[in-house]
């Protein structure tokens, strides 16, 4: 939504908002119930699913060319998927998301091998240069190697925040817009078949930044319907009378700041360690 904010909400609007909910319960409640049906039907996971497959395996095989397009991706039907970690290695939002696209390949009849980015060297990328390459976190891919692929190589970016940024982070800058000497791999970017985002807010930020038309939204993130059952299951549980924070030493995900926002307005709270299976 054009008024949505990047991890940071103005107390005084939320304030106001959960004001008038509380005012008017009734009203929201009844829009709620009619709302529900247009939610359930267009994001259910079944259909996001289908929506992120479509524009990745369209990447893929340039499906917009033809019919007979099958035969346009024999030669492509690898794909090498990059990242820093994959789930078996660290349990996070990103990776768990990487695993649900690799499912998704494999079961369209794509082989797909995973490689982590810090062992991804250039004798690796020139021996795979006829696959397919979809690049999700980067951070230990070599500068070189960047490079080679960029002027070289058919591939996608499954950009899961902000890696074009110093910082990581485009709450740090006025209406989201970074100065050009914070940006990075902008290359690498520009030069992507397609850049892959998780929401049209997340695409328009992008945008705004890198100035380039290679952009799309797949409005979502790919779970498992083990893990969707796991979240319901999880938000019907009573609730503690505590604030969770994630205690994550990645800069951007802010825990300090976080902490010191719940300790000013005496919320009683507890740091979350990550998930590790």
């Amino acid at each position: 939504q054009e008024d949505s904010m990047w991890c940071s909400a103005h107390e005084r609007d939320y304030k106001r908002q959960l004001r008038e909910v509380y005012k008017n319960y009734g009203r929201f409640k009844s829009n709620a119930q009619r709302l529900q049906k247009h939610v359930l039907e267009e994001f259910a996971s079944e259909k996001q699913h289908e929506i992120f497959a479509e524009e990745t395996l369209g990447c893929l095989g340039k499906l917009e060319t033809s019919e007979g397009w099958l035969a346009e991706i024999e030669d492509i039907r690898k794909v090498v998927f990059v990242a820093d970690f994959f789930v078996d290695q660290v349990v996070g939002g990103g990776e768990l998301n990487n695993e649900e696209l690799i499912k998704l390949l494999r079961e369209s009849n794509f082989t797909v091998d995973k490689k982590q980015s810090h062992t991804a060297d250039l004798h690796f990328i020139k021996e795979n240069l006829k696959s397919f390459f979809i690049i999700s976190n980067f951070i230990h891919l070599r500068p070189e190697c960047r490079n080679f692929l960029s002027k070289n190589a058919d591939y996608i970016i499954y950009e899961h925040d902000h890696k074009y940024l110093a910082s990581r982070n485009p709450a740090d800058y006025s209406y989201f817009h970074a100065p050009s000497a914070e940006l990075r791999n902008y290359f690498f970017y520009k030069n992507a078949q397609k850049i892959v985002c998780q929401s049209h807010f997340h695409k328009e930020i992008i945008e705004k930044n890198l100035q380039t038309d290679n952009v799309i939204t797949v409005a979502g993130n790919l779970w498992s319907l083990e893990a969707l059952d796991h979240l319901r299951h999880m938000a019907s549980q009573p609730k503690a009378d505590k604030a969770s924070i994630m205690d994550s030493p990645i800069p951007h995900k802010n825990t300090a700041k976080a902490q010191v926002y719940c300790e000013s307005k005496f919320f009683f709270l507890a740091l979350r360690k990550p998930c590790r299976e």
